[in-house]
């Protein structure tokens, strides 16, 4: 990996970024309450189970495509095969979209998509991204084809920056204490090479997830801010 592409990796995936990823607790918050989650063991045990059934089977098989797609455009030299392209990309945008357990989560998707959308315009990418529903895995993957990010590694950082948001949402809530939420991040880290190989090996019509607790704890969380609202 040359320095340049990596250093634009770690732009793309620093709590920096100003995309408000840390805001996003993906049902954290409802686990803690309903003390599905109440220490360091019980959260490790709820962040695997996202990575491994939830990443490496929907998001990251997902974010592959996508960024093969983009690639394909990129070195596209006809009008038919980028229009058959396009219609692939889209596919994807919406699967994703379509397989979120929550309208809470699929809202968070889109959300940060238009974050990110507005960073790739601020940093002059050229694109009509509002057309991908604004996919925040779209968009990631776009930049990460743009500017030059080997696929191997746009994928291990995409998860890394997942991973990373959802152990810092978890040292506040819970809350955890420094010490062990890094212990647990270096321990989740050494599953990733595993979450990863799931993703690269699945086939198109294996690609989903079966996180029936996310979906319960999203949709908790959902309805809280539903009656604080009305309220």
């Amino acid at each position: 990996m040359q320095s340049t592409s990596l250093l634009r990796l770690l732009h793309l995936v620093s709590p920096a970024l100003p995309i408000g990823a840390f805001a996003y607790s993906k049902g954290l918050e409802s686990a803690v309450e309903l003390e599905w989650i109440t220490d360091v063991s019980s959260c490790e045990d709820w962040l695997v189970t996202q990575m491994e059934e939830g990443m490496g089977r929907l998001d990251l098989p997902i974010f592959i495509r996508l960024y093969n797609l983009w690639q394909q455009r990129k070195e596209q030299e006809t009008d038919d095969l980028d229009n058959q392209l396009l219609s692939k990309t889209h596919y994807w945008a919406q699967y994703l979209l379509a397989c979120r357990e929550s309208r809470e989560l699929h809202l968070e998707e889109q959300q940060l998509g238009k974050t990110m959308v507005r960073l790739l315009e601020s940093l002059d990418f050229k694109g009509d991204f509002a057309q991908f529903h604004y996919s925040y895995t779209c968009q990631f993957s776009f930049a990460c084809v743009q500017w030059g990010i080997p696929l191997e590694d746009a994928v291990n950082g995409f998860i890394w920056s997942w991973l990373e948001n959802q152990v810092t949402a978890a040292s506040k809530i819970i809350p955890l204490g420094q010490t062990d939420a890094q212990k647990m991040l270096v321990k989740i880290v050494d599953l990733i090479p595993a979450a990863t190989e799931t993703a690269f090996g699945i086939e198109d019509i294996d690609i989903g997830s079966n996180l029936a607790a996310l979906a319960i704890a999203s949709q908790i969380h959902e309805d809280q801010y539903s009656r604080l609202f009305r309220s």
